[in-house]
């Protein structure tokens, strides 16, 4: 008995597979319409898909563009007294920062960067322009291993100790973009906020830093962020947590021991604080713990929120592409039996069913290869338009690269599909052979399969489109939902004078004469200020101590969020006064500090919400400052448009030096467009160096509304995608249906039945299919939207009117549509029907 050779085998396997492959294209090629029907359904689904891993990838799973990512670390704050899991990680000061970088023995090199993005203003032809600037250790680029394109990408030791003139690193957009690609760059001077720098290199193309969304134009060293920020406090204060530090571990140290090191220093440094304290944030930094994360591009403490939200995209779009499978699972289904003829022939000339299957198999793998190919350009196109969703004022730059990981997940999707939807077929087409001649031996059982298909296309339509819907409304009720201020005729308009280096003194008549000259601008009708505006990424909070009130848990004062606004600032944003009165231009730093609370706050300090004339202290000891509340304003929204009712203390802008400073102006009649180009006229009369941000307030508001609107698009989409290829698939099974049952219909009409009565009998089987996935989808629909709950504003995650509408759309889209197939296809003639057969 002759016995193969391995290689004998593999031979033969690679030969069967090349001519499966021949013969699929020539198949594939002799349906060309249905092979484009298939692909282009595929192509939907396939191409949804790619387009949301494109952002899981660039957020979670690209590792930093540095050097052995995997030995870095992050190290944050970890307060065990926080309200919230958000406020848990707390960033470091500069202080912590040093003390970790000097005395840990677990890593190389410990680096620090401000995880906030940094608008600094830069000199070009005479007049200022916005950049992105990040500041970063001395050491930063050392640690992480990154080589320059052009120049060197050293920077100042953090004390300040390196002679002449400061150098900063610019990013390779930057310099390609802004400066032209100017090959001299490196050595050449940049003007930052008014402060001089030498470039000292250029980064490579492929680095933008550590956080992902965050592209900085301007490395900045620790040692300039006190010039460039025109403010002391930043290297010096323990009460500024700003930094994210990462540190590159040392050969044989575990990730376990430097945690435990780093703990260990944490806990000294609570020690050494001691004695009385200064502020509430000493008080609690002795509390603090460390918290050790590995590095990645969205920061270890929100890693597992952005992971939650991309997650259920993902999900989402692969329910759509479920739908598309069962489609082409009924396309290719419907062909396997027209086929079974010629897969008799097949077996009865020694092919085993395992070569059978293989046969139809490769045939569907490459449909679904085509349809990856071609979900691959849908995913090029879609991916910007997601990006468009992103509010203008976010100062973020995504790159969604079509990188390895992107392209073996198109590629594993497409095969993983292609046999998926194909298994089906292959098994139904191939089953019973030998008694196939004598009789639709399979038939009944095909038709089982047939209709579980589309019993899960329902199911499945019925979750994307109530999980669309309610986002929709959530994204609708979100626009029209009462924020406490006036969207309609308001604008803003945001200055600096930190960049300049103004004193406090000139920075007063600026930012006062700024004011007069928009006052004058016409179609304005109100002009006041405020440090920032509500719904902002900006939150202050002082602690307040009230005179003779006892606070509950016995603390010893309360945190609240605080405004610092200028004369009447509620009559300008459209805020209901509710008692007293609002500040005016007296309301100065020669009159008595005062302040105003909103009716929360009037409530939680107050037991009879009377506020008028009380006093609040805020700050701590000798520098504590009495205010007294001349006024209550009405609740608005401030961090969140979902936020509980939340207590707020505003105090007069005039009464405190604020150097940054955003002016708001209701419009009477004057276009929001003509109106901004006018105040940007008046800050350049001023000062051409200075820089200013405008915008309307319902611009603004887009911040606010991102989560909302990037879910509302995103599942409403999807709802839309799989409402559509629902119809498709059942409309195609019940004309299906129809075509096997010509001659019964033939039959039955030449013996009188009526085309109503068959036309009933056809809805009828629809109408139960559609019944059956109704509840299946409405159960599981339940169960999954409670996921949603985070993401809704004003509506419940199980909203009845939404279920029972969105329940009537599909069953009254998915009737109509077999009823066009069902009337076109029982409109033929009796005695055509029967010689059909």
């Amino acid at each position: 008995m002759a016995i193969s050779s391995p290689s004998h085998a593999v031979a033969r396997l690679v030969e069967n597979a090349a001519r499966d492959v021949a013969y699929a294209v020539r198949t594939l090629r002799r349906s060309a319409g249905f092979t484009a029907v298939a692909v282009l359904v595929l192509a939907v689904g396939i191409g949804a898909n790619i387009t949301i891993f494109r952002f899981v990838s660039a957020l979670l799973l690209q590792p930093p563009p540095v050097a052995a990512p995997s030995e870095l670390l992050q190290i944050w704050n970890l307060n065990p007294r926080a309200h919230s899991q958000m406020e848990r990680y707390v960033p470091l000061n500069y202080p912590d920062y040093a003390y970790f970088r000097d005395r840990n023995r677990s890593f190389s090199g410990l680096l620090a960067f401000d995880g906030d993005p940094n608008t600094v203003s830069w000199m070009r032809g005479g007049h200022g322009e916005l950049a992105q600037a990040q500041f970063v250790s001395g050491n930063y680029f050392f640690v992480l291993g990154v080589k320059p394109v052009a120049g060197a990408l050293a920077l100042p030791a953090d004390d300040g100790s390196s002679p002449g003139m400061p150098t900063v690193v610019i990013s390779h957009r930057f310099w390609r973009e802004r400066l032209g690609g100017e090959a001299q760059v490196v050595g050449s001077v940049i003007n930052l906020n008014g402060v001089t720098f030498t470039v000292g290199g250029i980064a490579p193309a492929e680095f933008s830093g550590l956080l992902a969304g965050f592209a900085p134009d301007v490395w900045v060293p620790f040692a300039s962020v006190n010039a460039v920020r025109h403010d002391r406090g930043w290297l010096a204060g323990r009460t500024t947590y700003w930094l994210i530090a990462v540190g590159r571990l040392k050969p044989s140290v575990q990730a376990t021991q430097a945690r435990s090191e780093m703990e260990v220093l944490s806990r000294q440094i609570a020690t050494s604080i001691g004695g009385a304290s200064r502020s509430p944030n000493d008080e609690e930094r002795r509390t603090f713990g460390v918290a050790v994360f590995p590095e990645t591009l969205v920061p270890g403490p929100f890693r597992f929120q952005v992971s939650a939200f991309v997650a259920l995209l993902q999900v989402v779009v692969l329910m759509v592409l479920l739908i598309a499978c069962a489609n082409a699972a009924n396309l290719f289904l419907a062909q396997a039996m027209i086929r079974r003829p010629e897969m008799v022939l097949r077996s009865s000339l020694g092919a085993s069913r395992g070569r059978l299957v293989q046969l139809v198999l490769a045939q569907t793998v490459l449909a679904g290869v085509l349809a990856g190919l071609a979900g691959l350009f849908v995913a090029r196109e879609a991916a910007p338009q997601l990006l468009r969703l992103i509010p203008p004022m976010l100062p973020i730059h995504l790159e969604l690269s079509m990188d390895w990981r992107v392209v073996t997940f198109a590629v594993a999707l497409a095969l993983v599909a292609g046999a998926v939807f194909g298994l089906a077929p292959a098994i139904k087409g191939t089953s019973n052979l030998t008694i196939a001649l004598r009789g639709d031996a399979s038939g009944k059982r095909g038709t089982r399969l047939r209709n579980a298909l589309v019993v899960t296309q329902v199911a499945v339509s019925l979750i994307l489109l109530v999980s669309g819907a309610l986002c929709w409304q959530s994204l609708t009720r979100a626009q029209t939902a009462d924020p406490g201020f006036s969207l309609t005729g308001r604008v803003a308009a945001q200055i600096d004078l930190r960049s300049l280096g103004y004193s406090d003194s000139a920075g007063r008549v600026l930012q006062r004469r700024l004011v007069e000259r928009v006052a004058k601008l016409p179609g304005v009708r109100h002009v006041s200020t405020t440090q920032y505006l509500p719904l902002a990424t900006t939150q202050i909070v002082v602690g307040v101590k009230v005179p003779g009130v006892t606070l509950p848990g016995g603390e010893k004062e309360l945190h609240f969020q605080s405004f610092d606004v200028g004369p009447a600032f509620f009559q300008t944003m459209g805020t209901r006064l509710l008692q007293g009165r609002e500040f005016t231009v007296g309301d100065d730093e020669r009159a008595p500090p005062v302040a105003i609370v909103n009716e929360a706050m009037a409530r939680r300090l107050w037991r009879d919400g009377v506020a008028l004339g009380k006093l609040v202290s805020i700050g701590v000891d000798s520098a504590a400052v009495s205010y007294e509340v001349i006024g209550v304003v009405a609740t608005g929204k401030y961090r969140s448009l979902n936020e509980s009712p939340t207590p707020v203390l505003f105090r007069a802008e005039r009464q405190t030096y604020h150097p940054r400073l955003t002016l708001v102006a209701e419009l009477a009649s004057a276009a929001p467009a003509a109106t901004l180009s006018a105040i940007r006229g008046e800050v350049a009369a001023l000062d051409p160096n200075l820089v200013v941000i405008t915008g309307t307030l319902r611009e603004h508001l887009g911040f606010a509304l991102f989560p909302a609107r990037a879910s509302g698009v995103a599942l409403s989409a999807a709802g839309i995608l799989g409402l559509v290829l629902a119809l498709v698939g059942i409309a195609a099974v019940i004309a299906q249906s129809i075509a096997q049952r010509t001659r019964e219909i033939g039959i039955r009409m030449a013996l009188g039945a009526n085309r109503r009565d068959i036309l009933g009998q056809v809805i009828g089987e629809a109408a139960r299919l559609l019944a059956v996935g109704l509840g299946i989808g409405t159960i599981a629909a339940l169960g999954t939207t409670r996921f949603l709950s985070g993401l809704l504003y004003g509506i419940n995650a199980s909203d009845p009117r939404t279920f029972v509408s969105v329940i009537a759309l599909l069953a009254g889209s998915a009737l109509g549509a077999c009823l066009l197939v069902a009337r076109r296809a029982t409109a033929v003639d009796p005695i055509v029907a029967i010689r059909s057969d």
